[in-house]
């Protein structure tokens, strides 16, 4: 007999991260954190779970209507995005980039540029997350 747990799933993950809704969460993270879609989707398939995955359209959704509540530069970097509702780095990486993001905006950076240049060390720490 074989057991579903020993196989290989990664043609069922990679099924899931292609169908439609799913890709279109998967294009919206590459293109907020500077990654390429094939990039996010073997990060995806590394360290999501499978229940992980197959929700990962309605936590997008979820996180789009409420994450990051009343905080409008951790939702401009989507701290909650990538720490709570999907996994795909620390908290603590997420909480130093966002201060970072805010000291910025004090000093006199543009909110969007501040925001830009974040997303783009978030991209970098999904890559490095172990």
């Amino acid at each position: 007999m074989d057991l579903l747990y020993e196989k290989n799933l990664r043609t069922m993950q990679y099924n899931i991260l292609t169908s439609t809704r799913h890709d279109a969460v998967v294009v919206a993270i590459a293109e907020r954190y500077g990654l390429k879609k094939q990039e996010v989707r073997r990060i995806m398939m590394e360290r999501m779970d499978m229940i992980l995955l197959e929700n990962m359209p309605a936590r997008y959704d979820a996180w789009r209507d409420a994450g990051d509540e009343g905080d409008r530069i951790a939702k401009g970097l989507g701290c909650d995005l990538v720490t709570r509702f999907l996994p795909l780095m620390g908290r603590s990486a997420a909480d130093r980039i966002c201060s970072e993001a805010r000291e910025e905006i004090a000093r006199g950076t543009p909110e969007e540029d501040a925001l830009k240049s974040g997303r783009a060390r978030m991209g970098e720490e999904i890559r490095a997350w172990e």
